[in-house]
Protein backbone atom coordinates (compact mmCIF):
# COMPACT_ATOMS: atom_id res chain seq x y z
CA UNK A 1 0.00 0.00 0.00
CA UNK A 2 1.25 3.45 -0.90
CA UNK A 3 1.74 6.14 2.25
CA UNK A 4 -0.49 8.31 0.52
CA UNK A 5 -3.02 8.48 -2.46
CA UNK A 6 -3.47 11.75 -4.49
CA UNK A 7 -6.64 12.15 -6.62
CA UNK A 8 -8.77 15.11 -8.56
CA UNK A 9 -11.89 15.79 -6.66
CA UNK A 10 -14.67 14.04 -8.48
CA UNK A 11 -16.73 16.64 -6.87
CA UNK A 12 -14.78 20.07 -8.13
CA UNK A 13 -11.71 19.16 -10.20
CA UNK A 14 -9.94 22.62 -8.73
CA UNK A 15 -9.37 20.33 -5.87
CA UNK A 16 -7.05 17.92 -4.79
CA UNK A 17 -8.08 14.74 -2.44
CA UNK A 18 -5.10 13.00 -0.18
CA UNK A 19 -5.79 10.37 1.52
CA UNK A 20 -2.80 9.98 3.77
CA UNK A 21 -1.34 6.52 5.47
CA UNK A 22 0.72 6.12 8.86
CA UNK A 23 4.14 5.49 6.74
CA UNK A 24 3.73 8.89 5.34
CA UNK A 25 5.77 11.19 6.72
CA UNK A 26 2.70 13.66 7.72
CA UNK A 27 0.57 11.29 8.98
CA UNK A 28 1.04 12.88 12.23
CA UNK A 29 0.72 15.94 11.77
CA UNK A 30 -2.37 15.45 9.46
CA UNK A 31 -4.32 13.18 12.95
CA UNK A 32 -3.31 15.77 15.11
CA UNK A 33 -4.91 18.54 12.88
CA UNK A 34 -7.65 16.41 12.73
CA UNK A 35 -8.69 15.38 16.13
CA UNK A 36 -8.09 18.93 17.12
CA UNK A 37 -11.46 19.29 14.85
CA UNK A 38 -13.85 17.40 16.65
CA UNK A 39 -11.93 13.51 15.76
CA UNK A 40 -12.60 14.36 12.02
CA UNK A 41 -11.66 11.93 9.41
CA UNK A 42 -11.03 14.47 7.26
CA UNK A 43 -10.42 18.38 6.77
CA UNK A 44 -10.03 20.80 3.69
CA UNK A 45 -7.51 23.51 3.50
CA UNK A 46 -9.16 26.39 1.71
CA UNK A 47 -5.97 27.90 0.73
CA UNK A 48 -4.62 24.86 -1.79
CA UNK A 49 -8.23 23.36 -2.28
CA UNK A 50 -6.79 20.46 -0.47
CA UNK A 51 -8.52 17.87 1.24
CA UNK A 52 -7.25 15.82 3.62
CA UNK A 53 -8.17 12.17 4.74
CA UNK A 54 -6.90 9.72 7.45
CA UNK A 55 -6.32 7.21 5.44
CA UNK A 56 -5.56 4.80 8.60
CA UNK A 57 -9.39 5.76 9.46
CA UNK A 58 -10.49 4.85 5.88
CA UNK A 59 -9.35 0.93 6.63
CA UNK A 60 -10.12 0.64 10.34
CA UNK A 61 -13.66 1.76 9.56
CA UNK A 62 -13.98 0.16 6.31
CA UNK A 63 -14.81 3.17 4.52
CA UNK A 64 -15.74 2.67 1.06
CA UNK A 65 -15.60 5.05 -2.47
CA UNK A 66 -18.89 6.49 -2.06
CA UNK A 67 -18.37 7.06 1.99
CA UNK A 68 -15.01 8.69 0.48
CA UNK A 69 -16.83 10.81 -2.02
CA UNK A 70 -19.90 12.07 0.73
CA UNK A 71 -16.84 12.86 2.48
CA UNK A 72 -15.10 15.09 0.01
CA UNK A 73 -18.56 16.07 -1.00
CA UNK A 74 -18.69 17.29 2.64
CA UNK A 75 -15.73 19.25 2.23
CA UNK A 76 -16.36 21.01 -0.96
CA UNK A 77 -19.36 22.02 0.39
CA UNK A 78 -17.99 24.13 3.10
CA UNK A 79 -15.69 25.99 0.70
CA UNK A 80 -18.59 26.61 -1.31
CA UNK A 81 -20.23 28.23 1.47
CA UNK A 82 -17.70 30.24 2.27
CA UNK A 83 -17.04 28.70 5.96
CA UNK A 84 -14.01 29.31 7.57
CA UNK A 85 -12.08 27.11 9.31
CA UNK A 86 -14.24 27.14 12.67
CA UNK A 87 -16.45 24.07 12.90
CA UNK A 88 -19.69 24.49 14.88
CA UNK A 89 -23.05 22.63 14.37
CA UNK A 90 -24.72 25.04 11.92
CA UNK A 91 -21.53 25.31 9.55
CA UNK A 92 -21.66 20.55 9.50
CA UNK A 93 -25.12 20.54 8.88
CA UNK A 94 -25.55 23.16 5.92
CA UNK A 95 -22.23 21.77 4.43
CA UNK A 96 -23.95 18.25 4.77
CA UNK A 97 -27.39 19.89 3.30
CA UNK A 98 -25.46 21.20 0.53
CA UNK A 99 -23.22 18.14 -0.16
CA UNK A 100 -26.45 16.36 -0.70
CA UNK A 101 -27.78 18.23 -2.62
CA UNK A 102 -24.32 18.06 -5.39
CA UNK A 103 -24.49 14.54 -5.04
CA UNK A 104 -27.87 13.73 -5.73
CA UNK A 105 -28.00 15.93 -8.83
CA UNK A 106 -25.10 14.20 -9.72
CA UNK A 107 -26.33 10.54 -9.33
CA UNK A 108 -24.25 10.17 -6.53
CA UNK A 109 -27.74 9.30 -4.46
CA UNK A 110 -25.94 6.37 -2.59
CA UNK A 111 -23.06 8.76 -1.00
CA UNK A 112 -25.74 11.09 -0.20
CA UNK A 113 -27.59 8.53 1.62
CA UNK A 114 -24.37 8.40 3.86
CA UNK A 115 -24.62 12.34 4.78
CA UNK A 116 -28.54 11.63 4.96
CA UNK A 117 -27.89 9.36 7.81
CA UNK A 118 -25.39 11.39 9.25
CA UNK A 119 -28.08 14.39 9.57
CA UNK A 120 -30.48 11.66 11.61
CA UNK A 121 -27.73 10.68 14.05
CA UNK A 122 -26.24 13.77 14.99
CA UNK A 123 -28.74 16.46 14.30
CA UNK A 124 -32.09 14.40 14.31
CA UNK A 125 -32.64 15.89 11.09
CA UNK A 126 -34.91 13.43 8.61
CA UNK A 127 -33.93 14.43 5.75
CA UNK A 128 -37.07 12.15 3.82
CA UNK A 129 -39.13 15.47 5.69
CA UNK A 130 -37.25 18.20 4.81
CA UNK A 131 -37.24 16.93 0.71
CA UNK A 132 -41.10 16.23 1.45
CA UNK A 133 -41.22 19.94 2.47
CA UNK A 134 -39.66 21.15 -0.37
CA UNK A 135 -41.32 19.79 -2.98
CA UNK A 136 -44.71 21.09 -1.06
CA UNK A 137 -43.64 24.22 -1.18
CA UNK A 138 -41.93 24.54 -5.10
CA UNK A 139 -45.42 23.06 -5.91
CA UNK A 140 -47.46 25.85 -4.31
CA UNK A 141 -45.10 28.37 -5.86
CA UNK A 142 -45.67 26.79 -9.20
CA UNK A 143 -49.67 26.90 -8.86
Amino acid sequence: MSDIIVKESRINPEFKVFIVYKEHESYASIKQSLELLNNSIAAIDLQSKSIFIDGERVIDELIDEDQLLAIEAHEVAHYMLGHDVEINDESEKEADLFAIAMLDQDGWHRASSFLKDRLKEFYGIDYSAFEQEWEESLSKEEE
